[in-house]
């Protein structure tokens, strides 16, 4: 299931954004509207929810999950559960054909979110697309060491990545990381400010 915000006026842009682990897509429900306050009316905000599965780094237990995690912290040499981020990927690019038929161009969407995987999005199609990645310096779970070698290695094929490190700040978003995504959205979808 997904929650749409939808404010106003007909879109002509979207953003689908991913939760984290045990959370749900109605939780960020938030971003929309603090991107309304600010920018002009004419994004569509997708959030959908995971499906609950067993996840192995806490015991088996069952939980909205995009795709299993081994263990946490999470290491360079973290096992990886390719056919979970498979499913994930089906689902958001399923999310990508519905927004086409509702008339939005796949070039006004922005696929983005909290604690993703990205390894397996990578393909030659969208490596000219623009990345935004957020990371807290004191993240227990996603040490910063990651974020320093994911961004090198984003870069190493060829994309363009903006990234920031907060300094202080654990496995969150940080109140002024919300106002660079949404400064991100506005710039990358041409939209302006109120």
């Amino acid at each position: 299931m997904a929650t749409t915000t939808s404010i106003g006026n007909r879109k002509d842009a979207a953003v689908i954004w991913l939760h984290g682990l045990g959370d749900q897509g109605s939780s960020w429900s938030d971003l929309s509207h603090q991107f309304a306050a600010k920018y002009e009316d004419r994004v569509k905000f997708v959030y959908p929810d995971a499906p609950i599965a067993p996840v192995t780094c806490n015991g088996g237990m069952k939980m909205p999950s995009w795709f299993n995690l081994a263990d946490l912290p999470l290491t360079a040499d973290s096992r990886e559960f390719s056919a979970d981020v498979a499913k994930s990927i089906e689902t958001v690019e399923s999310l990508v054909s519905k927004l086409e038929i509702e008339g939005i161009p796949s070039t006004r969407i922005i696929i983005g979110g909290f604690s993703q995987t990205i390894d397996d999005w990578l393909t030659d199609t969208n490596k000219k697309t623009p990345f935004f990645w957020g990371h807290g310096s004191n993240d227990p779970l996603v040490p910063v060491n990651l974020h320093i070698s994911g961004t090198g290695l984003l870069r190493e094929r060829g994309l363009v990545v903006q990234d920031k490190i907060y300094p202080g700040i654990p496995h969150s978003l940080a109140p002024n990381e919300l106002d660079h995504v949404i400064t991100f959205i506005a710039e990358k979808l041409g939209i302006e400010a109120k």
